[in-house]
């Protein structure tokens, strides 16, 4: 513990004066008050704070905002137990996944020449047109897309895939199917040989 903190020095003090009592009614008063989970709420508010002002602050991680947006912090890759596949989820929601959105940032190339080298339609290579609009995966798609859960407004989007996956397995491997043929045909980087 740090000698020079307020409370210590007042223990210490209470202490060698012989006023202890007042010490223990303290440390009582705190367990009662339950200190320690008030400091780790307020902590805890913080960290989130902070989170949200990065998410609005770097386009990178518009994926993740979105998520967010739509299906709420409380979707989580911690029930993801096979580490490839968590990271492969948590690389799509970052925007850390070698789509030629990310490679081209990595080499400078603007944003809107950093185009689907599979289908070449013209469109950016980004999560979104990885998952939701790239000919060359219309087929695994179909799979793909029988597996996600309807909801109010039928409406599929990346965040509602990449949120369920989460949570399904089979959703997993469908994605992992198309995740390793994307990288058997990749010529990107070292990125995809960790993988």
């Amino acid at each position: 513990m740090y000698d020079k903190r307020l409370l210590r020095r007042v223990a210490t003090e209470s202490v060698r004066h012989g006023k202890g009592l007042w010490t223990r009614k303290m440390a009582r008063c705190c367990q009662d008050f339950d200190w320690e989970n008030v400091l780790e709420s307020v902590a805890w508010r913080k960290v989130q704070e902070k989170w949200r002002e990065e998410l609005e602050r770097r386009p990178k991680l518009s994926t993740m905002q979105t998520i967010i947006m739509e299906c709420g912090e409380e979707s989580r890759c911690a029930a993801i137990k096979m580490k490839s596949e968590r990271r492969m989820i948590l690389k799509l929601r970052g925007g850390t996944a070698p789509l030629q959105v990310e490679m081209g940032r990595w080499r400078g190339v603007k944003r809107q020449e950093r185009t689907c080298k599979e289908c070449n339609s013209g469109e950016v290579e980004d999560v979104i047109h990885w998952l939701l609009r790239c000919s060359t995966w219309n087929s695994q798609r179909q799979s793909l897309m029988k597996m996600i859960q309807p909801s109010q407004d039928d409406a599929i989007t990346t965040a509602k895939i990449l949120t369920q996956a989460c949570h399904n397995h089979q959703l997993i491997a469908q994605l992992c199917i198309m995740w390793k043929q994307d990288l058997d045909t990749c010529n990107y980087c070292y990125v995809c040989v960790i993988m």
